[in-house]
């Protein structure tokens, strides 16, 4: 049970996230194709952070980073991806919150992707 974060309450995980795995295979000639496949499913609360804004070849682009705050589980790491609203997001940081109470996942959306 979760005593010391008011947080964790199953109501504030309302929104359905994809943790997604890479798999690599072959093409015809043999060069490796990578895809990311989803491999499992959980209710997190989601945080919209910040918007780190940069100038890249010029132009400006901003990226979203969003947290996801989910119960506890040991099978997410940072090569891993999360799907949430159709958009694939990068994992950039995991922390456990409380004694593997919750997992509080730091992410940014993956450019080129349309909204």
């Amino acid at each position: 049970m979760a005593y010391g974060f008011p947080q964790s309450r199953a109501g504030l995980r309302d929104r359905k996230i994809f943790i997604l795995k890479r798999t690599v295979s072959y093409n015809d000639l043999g060069e490796p194709v990578e895809t990311w496949t989803p491999n499992s499913e959980a209710w997190a609360q989601v945080f919209y952070k910040t918007t780190d804004e940069g100038i890249e070849a010029g132009s400006k682009r901003a990226s979203k980073i969003i947290c996801f705050k989910l119960l506890y589980r040991n099978d997410i790491s940072e090569v891993d991806r999360i799907r949430f609203d159709n958009l694939d997001y990068q994992i950039t940081g995991l922390t456990e919150l409380g004694r593997r109470e919750l997992l509080e996942i730091e992410t940014f959306r993956i450019e080129g992707q349309s909204e």
